[in-house]
């Protein structure tokens, strides 16, 4: 059975906060009238996964929890504001199928009477950097919940870290008139039946990285095979004065913070096999949409060494003219064309973008 995280009394409440320091915000057990919500919760699909050169990345593979957060609209009539509910994969996985689907489930959860937002979230309970349930219990109004935040070192040292990364999916329930807004559910109303389906909330979770993908070609570098060109040192940065990897947003379009988050790193994939087709790719949180300074740059080298050994560099730096936004390809093209009078590297870029 699904896990339902419940409120202590008011007296172990004390304690546990005297011992832990501030708790989660938890369903109480305070007589407030409950009803059930009947939901259909659709996980992410590997279906949909990102294409990439060499193994598969094992994309959607590797959640194992799937965390459900409940907001008040009018926080005052409640007891608690934020409601967080956990299941694991196989709880997931045993709900009753929708419409014979693998990853779209019906889910049932006893709540107060009242006019609810609705989150979600899947990821790895193995992931370092990683206790996403906690980080929303925590959460005790709308807007910490808006702007929760994800570590871009989420899976760092863990052996399938590039699966965990893109496995981290989010959603939140949508606007049935508008779908590029947040809409609310109310749960005062009769429990919708699985014979009346259209009447029963959807929550859809998407991957929430983006992908960053820089292929060059650097053939027209040779000049009478005398220059033996290579790219490499790629790097994406984010606010400078965030000295690690910083972080991103768990639900980008509905955070209302502007500070910049995300730091620097090294791209994921620049192995030999990469070099040789002229490619290297990373994958990134988003931050908030509405953060536009400082907007994120990638750099990286264009190096040449001559038959004399003479070593010839330049480093190339491309702008995001935006937030990179959620389950987004930035595809970077780099064009390297020789070397020009003043003996530095001339390249012609090139970018696109598309979701996949």
């Amino acid at each position: 059975m699904k896990h339902i995280n419940l409120i202590l009394t008011t007296f172990a409440l004390m304690l546990m906060l005297a011992s832990c320091g501030s708790g989660g915000d938890e369903p109480s057990t305070v007589d407030e009238p409950k009803v059930a919500l009947r939901m259909i919760v659709q996980a992410p699909d590997a279906a949909t996964r990102i294409a990439d050169p060499g193994t598969g990345t094992g994309e959607a593979d590797t959640w194992d929890t799937f965390v459900l957060a409940f907001v008040y609209k009018n926080s005052t009539t409640h007891t608690h504001t934020v409601v967080v509910d956990k299941l694991t994969r196989e709880q997931f996985e045993k709900l009753e199928k929708y419409n014979e689907s693998e990853n779209v489930r019906y889910y049932s959860v006893q709540l107060a009477k009242g006019v609810v937002y609705c989150y979600g979230v899947v990821y790895s309970s193995k992931a370092a950097n990683g206790d996403l349930f906690s980080r929303l219990q925590s959460c005790t109004t709308k807007e910490q919940v808006d702007n929760c935040l994800i570590s871009n070192s989420y899976a760092a040292g863990n052996a399938d870290a590039t699966s965990m990364f893109l496995s981290v999916a989010t959603g939140y329930y949508r606007d049935l008139t508008d779908n590029t807004k947040q809409g609310t559910i109310d749960i005062s109303n009769p429990e919708p039946s699985a014979e009346n389906p259209y009447n029963v909330p959807v929550l859809r979770l998407s991957r929430l990285a983006a992908k960053i993908d820089v292929q060059w070609d650097a053939a027209s570098a040779f000049t009478n095979s005398s220059l033996r060109a290579y790219v490499t040192g790629f790097k994406y940065t984010s606010n400078p004065a965030v000295t690690d990897a910083g972080s991103g947003r768990l639900f980008p379009d509905l955070a209302t913070a502007t500070e910049a988050v995300g730091g620097s790193a090294t791209f994921i994939n620049t192995t030999e096999t990469s070099q040789r087709n002229g490619r290297a790719y990373h994958y990134v949180f988003p931050e908030s949409y509405k953060t536009t300074k400082p907007l994120p740059k990638i750099t990286f080298d264009i190096k040449g060494r001559q038959v004399d050994d003479t070593e010839k560099k330049s480093t190339v730096t491309v702008n995001f003219k935006s937030q990179p936004q959620a389950a987004t390809w930035y595809k970077i093209n780099a064009t390297v064309k020789g070397i020009s009078s003043d003996r530095e590297f001339e390249w012609d870029i090139s970018q696109t973008q598309g979701t996949n």
